[in-house]
């Protein structure tokens, strides 16, 4: 586990049972301790299901339900069970042109844009820094493969806070936000701006291209990216 730097087979404390009978009643819940280990009281003959309901931190508990039969008085059944470890990550993929000349209007596109955790994640957001020779026109939103509402901030370079430009957006609707439309000051500019999502689930991506449209008012041609 690359968060608690355990190895793999290492027995586990802090994984939480439960064991209930044919007649679906609960009988116990118990949690490993002392070393990855738990130790039911004793039960009558028959058969039970043992299933985890909570996990140590940074591992997920296991999906599966494990069956048991006590039918032999004094004998203690193992059960064993395999707890995947927490995997975090995101990707974004960002494309457009290297080179431009004063006054173009030129476009970014945004890909991929995606938990690759195997967990939800909280506070999902993606961000972009504008080049301050640039003036952002407008962003093509793309659809989401999640339902979803998410807001859209943006700071400028007056005030390093983000303020709020659109709320209640729906993650399977395209939308054309146009950033021309925000009121500012003389020689006030946006810096940058940011999708908030809230809590997403694992896999939780961006399959349609996202675009955004930029106005270049630099003086010489350089570089965007």
């Amino acid at each position: 586990n690359e968060y608690t730097g355990q190895l793999e087979n290492t027995l586990l404390d802090g994984a939480t049972f439960e064991i209930y009978d044919e007649a679906n009643n609960l009988m116990q819940k118990l949690t490993t301790k002392n070393g990855g280990t738990a130790t039911s009281k004793e039960l009558p003959y028959g058969i039970y299901r043992v299933k985890e309901v909570s996990s140590p931190r940074f591992f997920l508990p296991s999906n599966k339900e494990y069956t048991i039969e006590i039918k032999e008085n004094g004998k203690t059944e193992v059960l064993e069970v395999y707890d995947e470890s927490v995997k975090l990550g995101t990707t974004v993929n960002k494309t457009g042109v290297r080179e431009t000349q004063c006054l173009d209007v030129i476009r970014y596109d945004f890909t991929n844009i995606k938990n690759t955790s195997n967990v939800s994640l909280d506070n999902f957001v993606w961000h972009d820094a504008l080049p301050i020779e640039t003036k952002i026109q407008k962003i093509y939103t793309g659809t989401w493969n999640e339902n979803l509402r998410y807001k859209v901030s943006f700071k400028t370079n007056f005030d390093n806070n983000y303020r709020l430009f659109k709320d209640n957006l729906f993650t399977n609707k395209n939308y054309e936000l146009d950033f021309t439309s925000i009121p500012l000051q003389a020689d006030e500019y946006i810096t940058d701006y940011i999708f908030e999502f809230g809590t997403v689930k694992a896999g939780f991506s961006h399959p349609a291209f996202c675009l955004r449209l930029w106005r270049w008012w630099c003086q010489d041609i350089r570089p965007c990216l």
